[in-house]
């Protein structure tokens, strides 16, 4: 029953129904069947179909966008449960994220952070349109033994912002503590900004993330 709600479930993300794929939501969650397994089984596969289709240029930047609203709405339904789930799952590190100044966009910041509290990291989302200097501060402020720092940009104009991060966690001397990591359009590549890491898939991040955790660990 699962499997064919799931399958379901992606095929109507891949058609774009968002009355179709709430409803689902609604359904999996009425039978029990775990946040992180809706999540992860079901609406990120669909996204990232509605990613691939985008890139073949079978579907337009609207319909991507569309995807990712239908998405984040079907987050919002799991978000109590998934609450609830992670309680019991043991925390392997804590997320600091942020979109960063001058830049408004969060749609693939969401899907992140919902990727990563789903894997069982704690998650300081500090919003859009933030700073370096405040960046840095909330990484000095938390205590971790693993510790992520994720920052996205969409915009060509705020993408190279990425530097000034790197730089203000220089000068919080918290730099070399922490895994720095970009994400956003392939806009400026993780060595021109001093990052650690750059992604445009959500899935590509969260496996890196896993794999610092379990290289600290060793």
């Amino acid at each position: 029953m699962a499997e064919k709600l799931l399958k379901d479930l992606i095929d109507a993300i891949i058609k774009l129904d968002i009355e179709k794929a709430t409803n689902l939501t609604k359904s999996m969650i009425d039978k029990g069947i775990t946040a992180r397994e809706i999540i992860l089984d079901g609406i990120m596969p669909g996204m990232k179909a509605v990613g691939e289709m985008y890139e073949r240029k079978d579907y337009f930047l609207s319909d991507l966008l569309f995807g990712a609203y239908l998405s984040e709405e079907c987050f919002k339904l799991l978000e109590p449960l998934l609450a609830k789930e992670i309680k019991k799952v043991p925390i392997k590190g804590k997320l600091v994220i942020a979109t960063v100044k001058g830049d408004i966009h969060d749609i693939g910041k969401k899907i992140f952070t919902s990727l990563m509290r789903a894997e069982g990291f704690e998650i300081y989302d500090l919003g859009v349109d933030i700073s370096a200097e405040t960046i840095a501060e909330k990484v000095k402020e938390i205590e971790a033994e693993v510790l992520i720092v994720g920052t996205s940009a969409l915009l060509s104009t705020t993408a190279p912002y990425f530097k000034d991060v790197h730089e203000a966690l220089e000068k919080a001397g918290v730099r070399d503590k922490v895994l720095f990591m970009t994400g956003g359009p392939p806009i400026v590549t993780a060595d021109e900004v001093n990052a650690d890491f750059y992604t445009n898939n959500a899935f590509v991040g969260v496996k890196r993330a896993l794999e610092y955790v379990n290289k600290k660990k060793q």
